[in-house]
């Protein structure tokens, strides 16, 4: 029995626990819908909000089932098509002081209906408020008239949904695998609002760049001592990118703007040389533009070349641009097929024509672009080894498993007029085909994405020289340890990290010499991670390839390549000897550069050739490039030797 002396103490906790209760309650969207759901209904919302002062941050969370799309004072701020992965966005820059309108049109296929709000904002002093659905929302069938106060379903965590706004975490770096003699950390799990990272890069400052696959917008991290210190948003008129750069003075993204799908270029025009005073871009401009498909078989990787120039790798359902220079490398390229190919069953990829996905090379402002090697199905990144020589990560074609065409992921050695053979459908080559370049490389099934080069990683050696690629479906990065094999390469690898789930997007070296990487992409949970080398070995920094034995080799196979690009006189003597080369790679460019000279020069020779390598290569140079009447005469020349 208490005594009266104790009773208030107990009825004040009481008391204060359920004003806590309370305030909780009021912070917890409900989920809300109109009076009954219906099959295929559309059914809008909206809610009045009093905003006393200015606004210092603002972030809003939707969640619908099945979709909506969400505007704040008549402007689009997007869509939710995924219940289960709520849409954040910043709408700091929408709201105003005193009255602002939120507007939903949500929509319900079938069974389930519910729609999920949250606005949370900051005053001038910093102090939190939040807006939540709930009843005091009003709801219309179609947005004009007969607006009624919302049917609150129950609070946030009730099924069917459950806890959809539960802050997720990265994979704890504790959850990975690491190769001996390496560590990985986290350093920070995406938060709402900065979306799900696919690429990043280094900026003069050694912050790092970050794009989320949506239209969120970029995200600057800025690092010290191998932590991450703050993240800001850049209010930048161009999102989404799969490829970021920072060269020439500019940071290039490789993204969605104001000019569409295209590569941006971002400049401060009011910098120093030593120094961003003002430290934003305030220039941007579009220095080349993409026609066709901006998914993820759209534009990706950007990096310079040792050359001066930019490189870009394009996936498979991006068009050939239409004003290509007169020297492209990429030209007399086609499907070759005897029989009709056939599509794929799902229709992915019908009707694309060759040269399937590609890398362009371009000077810094876009202009003079070439197709500097093609043939590859869906490229996400490229970067060039110590020889100064351009790799990739190739894709498969997952539902191709089984058929006599499929051909796994691979790691392709991309030199000027390179052609790997990817065709859509039935029509790929396979890898004998003699104008076909192989493979360095095959690893198996898998989904490629980012791609760098290990040159300043505090590192051994072996692990500065070797590339670093990402597989996204299985989670894993692996260190390419590539060999010279004539003017070419053939590689091995081995896992550095792995994971489950490890959605690895990009990576990069950091200016202390540690691996940085990013996962993410398709709405997952981004973090950002650091590999950093703990073992015994000397990280003295590698100088340049210690490989001399085939630098010879690789010389004049790049001698070679400034005849793909241009006709001359006396290029035929120059070429014709290596039509029989040994060296598979330097043969190729042989080849190709062969194409490019005027036929009438060449034809007579091809047709009465006797070395069996060589003969058969210019007879496969006319058949690519001749016209039908060379058709007679080829096909006797191929009859001088048995096949």
């Amino acid at each position: 029995m208490w005594r009266r002396g104790h009773l208030w103490p107990v009825t004040r906790l009481a008391c204060l626990w359920l004003l806590t209760l309370a305030c909780l309650a009021a912070d917890t969207p409900a989920w809300i819908w109109g009076p009954t759901p219906q099959p295929n209904e559309l059914r809008h919302f909206r809610k009045l909000l009093i905003l006393p002062e200015k606004i210092r941050r603002a972030t809003l969370t939707v969640a619908c089932d099945n979709g909506a799309v969400v505007s704040l004072n008549d402007q689009a701020i997007g869509r939710n098509d995924t219940w289960s992965v709520p849409s954040t966005w910043n709408v700091a820059r929408v709201l105003v002081p005193g009255e602002n309108l939120l507007a939903v049109v949500a929509r319900n296929q079938d069974g389930a209906a519910g729609l999920l709000a949250r606005l949370e904002w900051a005053g001038a002093d910093g102090t939190q408020h939040v807006v939540v659905s709930d009843a005091t929302w009003e709801t219309s069938s179609d947005g004009a008239g007969n607006w009624v106060s919302a049917t609150e379903l129950g609070p946030h965590g009730i099924p069917p949904w459950g806890n959809v706004l539960v802050a997720r975490q990265a994979t704890r770096a504790g959850q990975l695998q690491v190769l001996p003699g390496f560590s990985v950390e986290l350093l920070r799990s995406a938060e709402t609002g900065e979306g799900s990272w696919v690429a990043l890069a280094f900026d003069p400052k050694g912050r790092i760049i970050l794009s989320p696959q949506g239209t969120e917008p970029l995200q600057r991290v800025t690092l010290a001592g191998g932590k991450v210190q703050g993240i800001e948003s850049l209010n930048l008129p161009v999102r989404g990118a799969m490829g970021l750069l920072w060269a020439f003075d500019s940071l290039y993204v490789n993204g969605r703007g104001t000019n569409g799908l295209a590569l941006y270029r971002l400049r401060d025009t009011r910098k120093t040389r030593d120094a961003l005073e003002e430290d934003h871009y305030d220039s941007v401009v579009a220095v080349r533009r993409w026609s066709g498909d901006g998914g993820e078989h759209g534009p990706h990787g950007v990096v310079a070349g040792p050359d001066g120039k930019i490189y870009a790798v394009c996936g498979n359902f991006v068009d050939v641009p239409q004003d290509l220079a007169p020297g492209s490398p990429v030209r007399n390229y086609a499907d070759d097929l005897v029989l009709p190919r056939m599509e794929d069953g799902n229709g992915f990829g019908r009707g694309r024509k060759p040269p399937g996905g590609f890398v362009l090379r371009m000077n810094p402002d876009g202009t003079q672009p070439e197709i500097f090697s093609a043939g590859q199905r869906n490229v996400y990144d490229i970067a060039f080894n110590d020889d100064g020589e351009l790799f990739a990560f190739d894709s498969d074609m997952e539902w191709d498993w089984g058929l006599p065409w499929y051909r796994p992921i691979r790691v392709l050695h991309c030199f000027a007029g390179a052609d790997h053979g990817f065709r859509e459908g039935s029509g790929k080559w396979p890898e004998h085909y003699p104008d076909s370049m192989p493979s360095v490389l095959n690893v198996g099934i898998g989904s490629p994405t980012g791609v760098t080069a290990g040159r300043g990683a505090q590192f051994p050696e072996r692990y500065q020289r070797a590339l670093y690629m990402m597989d996204w479906a299985y989670g894993r990065i692996l260190a390419v340890h590539l060999k010279a094999r004539g003017s070419s390469y053939g590689a091995d690898y081995e896992t550095l990290v792995k994971g489950r789930p490890l959605s690895v997007t990009d990576l990069g070296v950091g200016p202390d010499g540690a691996l940085y990487f990013i996962t993410g992409g398709r709405g997952t949970q981004s973090g950002l991670y650091r590999v950093t080398y703990t073992g015994g070995e000397t990280i003295t920094p590698a100088g340049r390839s210690a490989d001399t034995a085939d630098a010879s080799v690789r010389a004049r196979r790049r001698s070679l390549e400034r005849w793909e690009r241009e006709e001359a006189p006396d290029a035929v003597a120059e070429i014709w000897p290596e039509l029989g080369s040994t060296d598979l790679a330097t043969h190729f460019v042989a080849r190709v550069a062969l194409e490019r000279q005027a036929v009438d020069g060449w034809r007579g020779r091809a047709l009465a050739e006797s070395n069996v390598v060589a003969g058969l290569t210019a007879l496969l140079a006319l058949a690519r490039t001749g016209t039908d009447s060379d058709q007679r005469a080829l096909l006797k020349a191929l009859g001088r030797w048995p096949m």
